[in-house]
């Protein structure tokens, strides 16, 4: 069986539930659905999963490094101490 005909099959299981009362069958065959649908997004690669990394590079000249500093750290040494 194909995903595609999987996601009918538990569609149709979930009305046929539905339709008879049976929620825990119905929201079983919705959470299957979910799934499958997952699955496919993964292996079309349309679900991207990988973190991305940002990095930000930022130079400040010495005195606006001391004010970052004592803003932060609460100090007026800041990060090198003389």
């Amino acid at each position: 069986m194909q995903l595609r005909e999987l996601v009918s099959q538990a569609q149709y299981l979930g009305l046929r539930a539905e339709r008879a009362g049976d929620n825990r069958t119905a929201l079983a065959a919705l959470r299957d659905v979910t799934r499958i649908l997952e699955l496919e997004a993964r292996l079309t690669g349309e679900l991207n999963e990988k973190p991305e990394t940002k990095i930000l590079n930022l130079n400040f000249d010495p005195d606006t490094a001391r004010r970052i500093s004592e803003n932060i750290f609460g100090t007026t040494q800041g990060a090198n101490p003389k």
